[in-house]
């Protein structure tokens, strides 16, 4: 349920793209060094959202360093240095990888759960190297209520605003002692909107798949086992609401003289999010 915030390369500065991708490693190190070095493979590029929204509450600046890793081991490029802002994105991502692999043990096939089960003491591990005091348990305890919604079939409002409060949780967590608090409830708003927005283009892409496996979507529950073009356009629509939504309120974060993390989150919300559902402008079939 993950990946869909991304931003529009072609639309970045070359200094801009290097800087994102230097801090999409920076995250991953900081998974190696802090819940593992096999978590990594959890991590989406909605993290590194989140990562450049907490510089700007912190005040931290992304450092970047030329470095080699594993994958990339011919030549350097550039990687965040690790701070405090990146240990907790890279912890963020393995609860979050722990809990969805809970969540696919529970919906796979045989050869899923097989799978799922080899990966187990590895997200295991990482969920206990990430602790962050009250967020695994709050994370844990409103993807149960997320299951137990899916399970009933409830409409689509209220798993998408489970899903949307996970964020939430995620990006105002700890931001009490910034600002005396000031951006914390800014930052559960853009959490919560852009929790919202990915529950919603998950199953609109995963539609076909759950009425093949006839599995949980709420769109099945408004449409049908079809979608005419009619109603992929009452569901872009929907989307870009989201957007909207979401818009205001990362326009209220501090950028200053930041630049380059402002295009970058600007971009992701303006540019890579709309071109990521660009799949619902295609005929039905």
């Amino acid at each position: 349920m993950f990946g869909y915030v991304k931003p529009y390369s072609q639309e970045l500065l070359v200094k801009e793209y290097e800087l994102y991708r230097a801090v999409y490693c920076g995250v991953c190190r900081a998974m190696k060094n802090n819940t593992g070095v096999l978590s990594p493979f959890t991590l989406s590029y909605d993290i590194v959202f989140l990562a450049f929204v907490r510089f700007l509450i912190t005040e931290e600046a992304p450092k970047t360093e030329p470095s080699r890793c594993l994958l990339h081991c011919t030549h350097k490029r550039l990687i965040a240095e690790e701070n405090e802002t990146l240990v907790y994105c890279a912890k963020v991502s393995a609860l979050l990888g722990y809990g969805k692999l809970k969540d696919d043990l529970t919906d796979s096939g045989i050869f899923g759960k097989l799978r799922d089960l080899a990966l187990l003491p590895v997200l295991l591990r990482a969920k206990k190297l990430a602790a962050l005091d009250g967020l695994g348990e709050s994370i844990f305890r409103l993807l149960e209520k997320l299951s137990q919604a899916e399970n009933e079939n409830q409409s689509g409002e209220a798993p998408a605003d489970l899903f949307g409060e996970i964020l939430g949780e995620i990006f105002s967590y700890g931001l009490d002692k910034y600002e005396g608090g000031k951006y914390k409830s800014l930052s559960h708003k853009i959490g919560y909107h852009m929790g919202r927005f990915i529950y919603y283009a998950d199953a609109s892409e995963d539609f076909a798949r759950d009425c093949k496996k006839e599995e949980y979507n709420p769109y099945r529950i408004l449409y049908g086992d079809t979608l005419t073009d009619e109603n992929k356009k009452e569901i872009k629509t929907s989307l870009m609401l989201e957007l909207d939504e979401l818009s205001k309120y990362i326009e209220l974060l501090p950028y200053g003289q930041r630049s380059a993390e402002e295009n970058i989150i600007k971009n992701t919300v303006y540019f890579g999010m709309p071109k990521r559902i660009s799949f619902l402008e295609r005929n039905s079939e």
